[in-house]
């Protein structure tokens, strides 16, 4: 019986090494052994009732679930193969978890628990050809009860942070369609390695700005084969106007451990 870091349980739970695919079908298997997203239903601190969902091995499709009590990993797929790689982004909203491939294609997904059926919908296939840009990330966030897409644009071949650029979607699932937004009222974005999350700016007067985004960066593979290790592009973005506030624009970071954002629980 061992601890497991990610939701603090004890319980013989299955080495991701299990569901990794065949050394044989990738030249560089060392590459691809590690787990990209988790997200949760539930904060397992105050419910035994969650659902954690990772992906893995994120060229392609490979997900898989994890109940409190499970001994090993179940693994499912989508209904519909995503045409563009693999899942770039996961949250959970609305009693259910969305997922976005690197293709900004949008699926539902819905684990019951009960009988351990994986339901999962294409809500929206991307037609949108400006949003198949160079050097694009993808994002998934509920704000004000609605479900958003957020694509950053980034700043290939440019090193300047000033090149970025954000887009916001409004999601309508029953629809399947993508509406262009440019206001969240008094909500602001954050966006980073770790994904997407949103917080009420009023709670934060003087220090947070309203209808912005902060991003941290997430640039990992470009990052790479900067000299400088990457790590500038931080700051915030005004949905408004697209002004943006940058920080620490002179210092390099680390482009193996990129900064990340800490929400603590107030």
């Amino acid at each position: 019986m061992a601890s497991n870091p990610i939701i603090r349980r004890r319980g013989a739970l299955q080495s991701p090494d299990d569901f990794l695919i065949d050394d044989d079908l990738i030249e560089e298997p060392e590459f691809y052994r590690y787990i990209k997203r988790a997200t949760l239903s539930a904060n397992p601190s105050v419910t035994s009732d969650y659902v954690l969902v990772i992906s893995y091995n994120t060229d392609v499709n490979h997900l898989a679930y994890w109940l409190p009590g499970d001994i090993n990993w179940t693994l499912f797929d989508m209904d519909i193969r995503p045409r563009h790689g693999g899942v770039c982004n996961m949250t959970y909203y609305n009693g259910k978890f969305y997922l976005l491939t690197w293709g900004a294609e949008i699926f539902v997904v819905d684990v019951q628990s009960q009988d351990r059926r994986v339901e999962s919908r294409l809500i929206y296939l991307n037609d949108n050809k400006d949003l198949f840009r160079h050097s694009i990330q993808y994002y998934l966030v509920g704000v004000n009860d609605v479900l958003l897409f957020v694509a950053k644009f980034g700043r290939y071949p440019s090193e300047d942070d000033s090149s970025i650029e954000c887009e916001v979607y409004e999601v309508d699932e029953m629809k399947c369609r993508l509406k262009r937004i440019d206001n969240l009222g008094d909500s602001t974005i954050f966006l980073g390695l770790n994904g997407a999350t949103s917080i009420d700016s009023t709670k934060f007067r003087g220090v947070i700005k309203r209808n912005h985004i902060y991003f941290t960066d997430d640039w990992d593979e470009h990052n790479f084969s900067l000299e400088c290790g990457g790590g500038k592009d931080m700051g915030c973005y005004n949905l408004e106007d697209g002004n943006i506030e940058s920080f620490y624009p002179e210092l390099s970071l680390s482009c193996i451990c990129p900064p990340t954002w800490v929400i603590p629980s107030l």
